[in-house]
Formats: structure tokens, C-alpha cells, sequence
């Protein structure tokens, strides 16, 4: 008789509240499974729909490097504090 590892139960990361983003919907899907086939790609945040995301947890899933990750937070981040912040428009 073979030794069986006893199935663990799956955890659900995300509620149905939560927003979860990817880079490509398609690719997140094929690697990371049907739990991505209602995510939001990064296109979508800057669009009025992204409004009612205020107040939501937001969980980004990758399919790429980390490396680019990072490079898509920091490009993120800044846009949204130059949508909070705007420079003053010399006059």
C-alpha cells in the first residue's frame, strides 16, 4: 500500500471584497489558476472604474520578476502621488 501525504485544506488569500490585480489576466489564470479570472490588470487602475477601489485591499498577484515588480510599484506609487499631489503649474 502506498504511503499518501494527507491533502491539506486550501486557504483562500483573497475575499470577494478584496481587489486582486495582475499584470495579464490570461497569464494569471494559466499559471496561478481560475481564482484570477475576475482580476483587475494594471491598465484598469488608472481609469475612473479604479475609483472604488478607496477603502478595498487591493492584493497585487505577479506572474513576472521581482525585479519588474518593483519597477511596476515604484512607477504605481509615484503616479498616484502626483494624482494626490500635483505640481503647481507655473503661471
Amino acid at each position: 500500500m502506498a504511503h499518501r501525504q494527507p491533502s491539506l485544506p486550501q486557504r483562500r488569500i483573497c475575499s470577494t471584497s478584496d481587489v486582486l490585480i495582475v499584470e495579464d489576466r490570461r497569464t494569471a489564470v494559466a499559471e496561478a489558476g481560475p481564482l484570477h479570472s475576475g482580476a483587475v490588470e494594471l491598465d484598469a487602475l488608472d481609469t475612473p472604474a479604479a475609483a472604488g477601489f478607496d477603502g478595498q485591499r487591493t492584493i497585487f498577484s505577479s506572474t513576472g520578476c521581482a525585479y519588474l515588480d518593483l519597477i511596476t510599484c515604484a512607477h504605481l506609487v509615484t503616479a498616484a502621488d502626483q494624482t494626490q499631489h500635483p505640481a503647481e503649474k507655473p503661471q
